[in-house]
């Protein structure tokens, strides 16, 4: 149901998991495909953003290495985390049952860094200040909490060409390097090592 905006490709060995996420208002904002016999793909799991009582719509995710949670870039709602025991995807939650997403605006990719206790977001603001990288902790994944952020100077807004954007886009993690492309500012190399 829906048109895929994104997917994320897990795999583990023996299954073949496509991740899509909707980026629509009506749900399912996610729907997984088992795609470990590419002839027959199979439905297993779907989740809604709205169901859960969660604003913004899926713009993106990521999955960790083990496959049991999925990192939500939920456009303009924040970051959240998604437990995962498919056919189950529940958001979590602490132990009161609430969720906090870490406030943070236009969330367009959510990625683990090396050491996954930290999630890696791109924000995607096309006016000044434009968008920037943070960084997370999901020590707590129910309130993940902002711990860093790389900007560059052209987020301070002085003197830029007319027309040009300076947001984030796509990245790319590789051990302690993210490999940002920055639409007028290129691909950017940041060290996320601390």
């Amino acid at each position: 149901p829906g048109a895929p905006h994104e997917f994320y490709l897990w795999r583990d060995g023996e299954r073949v998991l496509a991740y899509a996420a909707t980026f629509d208002d009506a749900p399912p904002s996610l729907v997984v495909v088992d795609l470990s016999d590419p002839a027959a793909p199979v439905e297993v799991g779907r989740w809604s953003a709205a169901q859960e009582g969660l604003t913004g719509r899926l713009h993106s995710l990521s999955v960790s290495e083990d496959g049991s949670r999925a990192y939500l870039a939920l456009w303009n709602g924040g970051f959240a985390v998604l437990e995962v025991d498919l056919p189950r995807l529940e958001v979590v939650r602490d132990e009161a049952g609430r969720v906090d997403p870490a406030d943070v605006p236009n969330v367009h990719s959510a990625v683990p860094l090396a050491d996954e206790r930290y999630v890696l977001l791109a924000v995607e603001l096309y006016d000044c200040p434009f968008g920037w990288l943070v960084a997370t902790d999901i020590a707590q994944p129910s309130r993940p909490q902002v711990v860093a952020s790389f900007r560059l100077p052209e987020n301070r807004c002085g003197n830029l060409p007319p027309g040009a954007i300076f947001s984030v886009h796509n990245p790319l993690v590789v051990q302690d390097l993210v490999f940002a492309s920055w639409y007028a500012a290129g691909v950017q190399v940041v060290d996320f090592s601390d």
